[in-house]
């Protein structure tokens, strides 16, 4: 019988980077035993890299350091970066390990294959505590039921990302999961065949980037962040099934998918029928609005980009807003000075819902 404090590996893909065969395959009915499904186990840095880029849903992993004389750093980057708890496992002792690495904990051979089960135990119930906090950062994964949040956790991925973060990496990356902004704030983005494009919306903790993954909201290709901040991931699958299931859960999905409708209706209005002066003003207002925060680490250029128009139109924009003290700004932040005042010069192209007013 599992106890309260364990952890419950029912369902969960562990990725086994191993290569001494006998010591793998160990490791593997370990896992199997306690309920985990196991991915591998594989041999090598490269055979590591493209089971996590070929789209594996992988929940956590076991890291031998030195495989046949080749260090996994590579691979503990690339797992740190998707948010997925690991362990490694190593002939030798810590102190060989550089300080970045020093947080990840270590289980020396020779050991029991249970020990090292024991060990990602803790490690995967120390990031079951970050997925809960996901739950009180996103509004929308907030207000889904006590048994929606429980279904889901076991299956949250947080991960820290920088601005110009592709969200998914790839298309079919992207297709394969949302993304939950707890902090941040992410953009979809429509592009042509000439590689033209122009923001549909933009999403910060209010809501989830990844509409397209269930068909909802066909034309936004990709997703990136417009400032750093922190994502939780969580497979299209499990959320299909978790919303199927639980029906107030399938409503607030439905809500975010308006929610951006609204937002690319409101600026298809903006775009047509006001100046780029207003269409700057409505985005800074949106945009600080939906990541929760008064300054935004942005440039000229990546409003030009959303916007769709000249960076020299930007920026002369700005500086107009800056003279009516709407705002203020530097090289790398625009600051909200009058918010009162930043909805006059807006127009009527803003509202709080993101669509234009008519």
């Amino acid at each position: 019988m599992r106890h309260a404090h364990e952890f419950d590996f029912l369902n969960q893909q562990i990725l086994v980077v191993e290569d001494e065969r006998s010591l793998a395959d160990d490791l593997a009915k370990a896992f199997r035993r306690r309920g985990a499904n196991v991915v591998g186990p594989v041999p090598s840095v490269a055979e590591a890299l493209r089971t996590l880029d070929n789209g594996h849903s992988v929940h956590g992993a076991v890291l031998d350091i030195d495989l046949s004389g080749e260090i996994a750093y590579p691979v503990a980057d690339a797992l740190l970066e998707r948010g997925i708890p690991f362990v490694f496992v190593t002939n030798n002792g810590g102190g060989h390990i550089p300080e970045k690495y020093r947080i990840i904990s270590l289980c020396q051979k020779p050991f029991a294959p249970e020990d090292v089960v024991r060990t990602w135990s803790s490690a995967g119930m120390r990031a079951r505590v970050t997925a809960r906090q996901a739950f009180l950062e996103n509004r929308l994964l907030a207000s889904l039921s006590d048994h929606a949040r429980a279904e889901l956790i076991p299956h949250v991925e947080i991960s820290e990302v920088q601005a110009r973060t592709r969200l998914g990496g790839t298309d079919a990356e992207t297709s394969r999961n949302w993304y939950f902004p707890m902090s941040g704030l992410a953009s979809c983005i429509m592009t042509d065949r000439k590689r033209k494009s122009v923001e549909v919306a933009q999403i910060g903790p209010d809501g989830a980037v990844g509409l397209s993954a269930l068909g909802q909201c066909d034309g936004v290709v990709r997703s990136e962040m417009v400032t750093p901040g922190t994502v939780a991931k969580i497979d299209v699958a499990v959320l299909a099934r978790v919303t199927k299931a639980t029906p107030d859960s399938d409503r607030l999905f439905h809500a975010a998918c308006e929610d951006v409708l609204r937002q690319a209706a409101g600026n298809l209005l903006a775009t047509a029928r006001y100046n780029v002066e207003q269409r700057v003003a409505r985005w800074l207002l949106i945009a600080t609005e939906r990541a929760r925060l008064d300054a935004l680490p942005v440039t000229h250029e990546t409003i030009s980009l959303a916007l769709g128009v000249r960076r020299a139109g930007v920026s002369l924009a700005l500086n107009m807003l800056r003279e009516r003290k709407t705002i203020a700004y530097s090289r790398r932040d625009i600051a909200i000075a009058d918010r009162a005042l930043l909805m006059d010069a807006a127009g009527g192209s803003y509202s709080s819902n993101g669509a234009a007013k008519t």
